[in-house]
C-alpha cells in the first residue's frame, strides 16, 4: 500500500485560481482546508474498506482528481460550508450540489435560488399568532422561493 497523507503534499502542482484578487487570496485558503479535509476522507476510506470494490474507489480518484483542477475562484468561496460528501457529489447539501461527469471531465454546481420576503394586503379579516383579529386590508408578509437549483457549469 502506498504512503498515504493528509496534507497538500498529495496534490502538487494545483492550478492558479481565477477572480479577483481578493477572491483568488480567500479561495486559496478554503480549498487547501477543503483538499485536506478530501485527503483525511480518502485515508480513513482507503483504511476502513480494504477489501471495497475497485471500482468505486477508482470513481473517488477521479473525482478528487477533477476536483483539483477546478480553478474557479468563486466554486470554492460558495462551497466552503459544505462538507467533504457534498464536494464529492456523494450527498446533496441544502444549498449546493456537486455533479461530475467523469467521461467528459466536468463538474456542475447547482446552487438553490434565494428566499425572498413579500408583503401583501390580507383580502379577509384572519387573526394571528397572538389571537388578535386583524381587519381585511392588513399587512402580512412571507418568504416564499428557495426551492430551485440552477446549475453552473465549473470545468
Amino acid at each position: 500500500m502506498g504512503k498515504t497523507f493528509t496534507s497538500l503534499e498529495q496534490f502538487e502542482n494545483l492550478p492558479e485560481l481565477v477572480g479577483s484578487e481578493k477572491q483568488v487570496a480567500w479561495a486559496t485558503r478554503i480549498r487547501e482546508n477543503q483538499l485536506v479535509k478530501v485527503a483525511e476522507l480518502e485515508t480513513k476510506r482507503a483504511s476502513t474498506y480494504l477489501g471495497a470494490v475497485f471500482s468505486r474507489m477508482a470513481d473517488r480518484k477521479a473525482k478528487v482528481s477533477l476536483l483539483t483542477t477546478v480553478t474557479d475562484a468563486k466554486f470554492w468561496i460558495d462551497t466552503r460550508d459544505e462538507n467533504v460528501q457534498v464536494l464529492l457529489g456523494i450527498t446533496t447539501g441544502f444549498d449546493h450540489s456537486v455533479k461530475f461527469n467523469l467521461e467528459a471531465g466536468k463538474i456542475t454546481l447547482g446552487q438553490r435560488s434565494k428566499q425572498k420576503q413579500i408583503e401583501y394586503r390580507t383580502k379577509r379579516d384572519y387573526f394571528n399568532r397572538w389571537g388578535e383579529r386583524v381587519p381585511s386590508g392588513g399587512l402580512r408578509s412571507m418568504m416564499v422561493g428557495g426551492n430551485k437549483f440552477y446549475d453552473r457549469e465549473v470545468i
